[in-house]
């Protein structure tokens, strides 16, 4: 008979909750009860959400992460990936392990959404090239490394990248990084330049400057003895929060389409092959040697290790 009693009772309630339908059930301290606490923003299980923004370094976990105060655009070069020839959007990003124990940025631990909230799988999150930050596997303690957080672009508007590990029991918070992408044309690799243009490749600043000087190669042993060139400076700077040097080989063409070859290192120390590593924030200005057959339009050809190419055209008259 108790049973029986205890049974309407809980019946009783349920139908008077369901018919009303603006009652807080968390008013009858049922969570109370059971353990379950609510936090400041309204969910379960105490976690907080934290909103950051570009230039920031915040902990996740045992992990501490540096996110850069700039992105860049390429046009990802990638025949087996699904995103093969569309622009990305890359966000230069450092990971530190500062617990006790090997530990790395879980993929699973980060969803990516584009504006207007759709969100990506995390197979296609990992499907945008090297240099990814989800793919650089595990770091002993006290080690940092570097790498990229990728989006393809679809549009302008607000891009977040947000953390959060459910199955972590000690780290039951969220992060997210919010940041608004307007589409710069003049920073996206694939595209033609000019001189006096500036690309932005992956956190590395390439600026080709408007003016050019002359010279002739001055090698007795050299097959091109005697032959007039022209030199555009190049000022190279590394806005990334990782060491880097200029990210291109390249060929050059003549008015003809004919490759003009190689001369740079016959020429002197300073051509643009024999810089060598930037650390974050520095900048170096080189030049690009280019030989001179006759007046008309060049072709520098820039092609990328991880990215798209850069096609400079100048017109030379004598």
């Amino acid at each position: 008979m108790k049973k029986i009693i205890v049974v309407l009772l809980s019946l009783l309630l349920t139908l008077s909750l369901v018919a009303c339908d603006f009652v807080n059930i968390s008013d009858f301290g049922i969570f109370d009860f059971l353990g379950i606490g609510e936090d400041e923003g309204g969910g379960r299980g105490g976690r907080q959400e934290t909103i950051v923004e570009l230039g920031t370094t915040f902990e996740f976990g045992d992990l501490e992460i540096t996110v850069s105060d700039d992105f860049g655009f390429k046009i990802l070069n990638e025949r087996w990936s699904a995103f093969d020839g569309e622009y990305i959007v890359s966000l230069p990003v450092s990971v530190t392990n500062i617990g006790d124990r090997s530990n790395s940025l879980n993929p699973w631990s980060v969803t990516i959404f584009f504006p207007g909230g759709t969100g990506m799988t995390v197979t296609d999150q990992l499907d945008m090239g090297d240099d990814n930050i989800l793919m650089e596997g595990s770091v002993q303690p006290n080690v940092t490394k570097h790498g990229y957080l990728f989006v393809p672009y679809r549009g302008e508007g607000d891009y977040i990248f947000e953390f959060y590990d459910p199955h972590d029991d000690d780290n039951n918070d969220m992060v997210k990084i919010i940041f608004e992408v307007e589409f710069d044309f003049d920073s996206v690799v694939g595209t033609d330049f000019s001189l006096g243009d500036t690309v932005l490749v992956e956190g590395m600043e390439i600026t080709f400057a408007d003016d050019i000087s002359w010279g002739r190669i001055n090698r007795s042993w050299h097959d091109l003895h005697g032959r007039e060139y022209f030199v555009i400076p190049v000022t190279l700077y590394n806005t990334s929060s990782r060491t880097q040097r200029f990210p291109f080989s390249f060929d050059t063409f003549g008015p003809d389409g004919t490759s003009l070859g190689n001369i740079g290192l016959s020429v002197n120390g300073d051509d643009i092959r024999n810089a060598g590593n930037l650390l974050p924030g520095a900048q170096l200005t080189a030049n690009l040697h280019v030989l001179y057959t006759v007046d008309g339009e060049y072709t520098l050809q820039f092609t990328g290790w991880n990215h798209g190419d850069v096609t400079i055209r100048v017109q030379i008259e004598r």
